[in-house]
């Protein structure tokens, strides 16, 4: 059978720091949300506020959704640390950190709206529309301080591994005192943007491991051998990407290489293994 790994093999620690405009990195999203002014994008503010509970008597809260593009981080990871640093623009109420669970657009999500035309389940990123339980919490101290937040280390694990269901954070106060304010990503000194910071250990790339050439066969003789590979997040999917197999075999996904061969001679082809998460590994056979 076809030998395979349940787990990623590491090829060594990496740490990454995002941060909007720096390296030519453009994945930051984020947005002020107000229920005072529930159709109203804020998208393109240099700062975030947050303030107030839900059911603020005065409809005065202030909300603000996040989002990081991570898909610089190679899919099956292993994430070891993840955190954002905020820089305050305004001291105010702790603030804690909730997974949404909905996609939304930096340039038109507004209280009501996660964009133009598409409601939030809840308004306000209430109920199905946000995580039922914070993934990070912060102090927000003095102006031009760092704020961080560390997060949960399986939702963001879920982010790396699966891009499609990153749909970011949403910070919401703890009290209805005193509202913070964070610079966002459109800040003029790029310093004080956030900046995401994530460490993992990269998986070793998808090698095929079965030498070249493989054995031979005989004309009217069944002939069976399994292909094998190392590396990546198995099981793997095997499929042949360059060439043709001698007439009478066939490459099953599983890595099988069985049939009987109708014709003799020598065969060139190109055999590709790709792992759960899409990374690949060619070899010619």
């Amino acid at each position: 059978t076809l030998a395979t790994l349940l787990t990623p093999a590491t090829a060594s620690a990496a740490t990454l720091t995002l941060r909007e405009g720096v390296a030519g990195y453009a994945g930051t999203s984020d947005a002020t949300i107000e229920e005072a002014n529930p159709a109203t994008n804020l998208g393109d503010d240099d700062r975030v506020q947050v303030f107030g509970q839900l059911g603020d008597p005065e409809d005065q809260s202030e909300r603000a959704v996040v989002r990081f593009d991570l898909t610089d981080v190679p899919r099956g990871s292993d994430v070891t640390s993840a955190s954002v640093t905020f820089t305050s623009a305004d001291p105010g109420q702790d603030i804690e950190a909730y997974a949404v669970l909905e996609d939304w657009d930096e340039d038109e999500v507004t209280w009501n709206e996660a964009s133009t035309g598409t409601a939030w389940s809840t308004a306000g990123v209430e109920g199905a529309a946000r995580g039922a339980t914070p993934i990070g919490a912060a102090a927000v101290g003095a102006v031009g301080t760092p704020v961080e937040l560390t997060l949960d280390l399986a939702t963001v694990q879920g982010w790396v591994d699966e891009p499609s269901t990153n749909f970011g954070f949403v910070l919401i106060s703890t009290d209805n005192n005193d509202g913070a304010h964070l610079y966002s990503s459109e800040r003029f000194d790029e310093t004080q943007r956030p900046q995401f910071n994530i460490e993992y250990d990269a998986p070793e790339p998808v090698v095929v491991s079965t030498a070249s050439p493989l054995p031979g066969g005989t004309v009217d003789s069944a002939y069976s051998t399994t292909l094998a590979a190392t590396g990546g997040t198995g099981p793997y999917t095997w499929a042949v990407t360059a060439g043709s197999l001698p007439a009478g075999l066939s490459l099953a996904a599983d890595g099988s290489l069985t049939g009987t061969p109708t014709e003799d001679g020598t065969f060139n082809f190109t055999v590709t293994a790709t792992d759960t998460f899409d990374a690949t590994g060619s070899k010619a056979l």
